[in-house]
């Protein structure tokens, strides 16, 4: 399913590294007798699962149309600009992927400010009201942990692309607003106030309201 959704976008080959870290995580939690071996083999059958429609679409092009042509690859050098760098040597690659890590945060700076202010405020306001964040956090520990697995994947991935806009960089800071969101409900669930859970849901709302509004408004929309 995933290979066959990649061909219909090319970013949902994210998905295959998800997997794979989702898979070495529950191997972890729920099979710890899995042999290594075992593990690689399942990650093998993943992979190759992922693969098997995208080589079917290659070379179904190549039997019907005489070639295969991808202009993602082929005009952004999507994933191929690392291969493309090395060969000029290690300083280069090096030079190249600082400068492509310059590019990349300078964009997922312009759209982790509402994620990262909806988070902060949540951490404060839970600071003010005496709520027990530490506590909530170790025992939300498997969704946060899950949370962070999905930030880094989501680095890893859209770095590499090495084609960086802000609607592709906005799913490296979306996992801060699931964050948010979690913590929210824990703390409105000690919260002593029975009105505390109508508040922060017109809250959120009016939040979200206001900010597809402005999206909607500014000169030049980037999501």
């Amino acid at each position: 399913m995933t290979g066959v959704l990649s061909l219909a976008y090319g970013s949902f080959c994210i998905w295959i590294l998800a997997g794979l870290m989702a898979l070495a995580l529950c191997n972890r939690v729920n099979d710890a007798s899995l042999t290594f071996r075992g593990f690689i083999w399942q990650s093998v059958l993943l992979a190759m699962g992922f693969a098997f429609p995208a080589l079917g679409w290659i070379l179904t092009c190549k039997l019907v149309f005489g070639g295969y042509h991808n202009p993602e690859l082929a005009q952004y050098r999507q994933f191929i600009w690392v291969l493309d760098s090395v060969r000029f040597g290690v300083h280069h690659f090096l030079y190249t992927a600082s400068l492509k890590w310059a590019e990349f945060l300078e964009v997922v700076f312009s759209v982790a400010g509402l994620p990262t202010l909806v988070l902060g405020a949540v951490v404060f306001a839970g600071f003010a009201i005496g709520a027990p964040i530490w506590l909530i956090i170790r025992e939300r520990s498997l969704a946060y942990l899950s949370i962070g697995i999905t930030i880094g994947a989501s680095v890893f991935f859209f770095y590499f692309m090495g084609f960086y806009q802000a609607r592709l960089e906005l799913n490296v800071v979306l996992p801060f607003l699931l964050a948010a969101a979690i913590l929210t409900v824990s703390i409105v669930e000690r919260a002593e106030i029975q009105s505390a859970a109508p508040i922060a849901a017109v809250l959120v709302w009016a939040i979200t309201i206001l900010c597809l509004l402005y999206e909607v408004a500014k000169p030049f929309p980037t999501i």
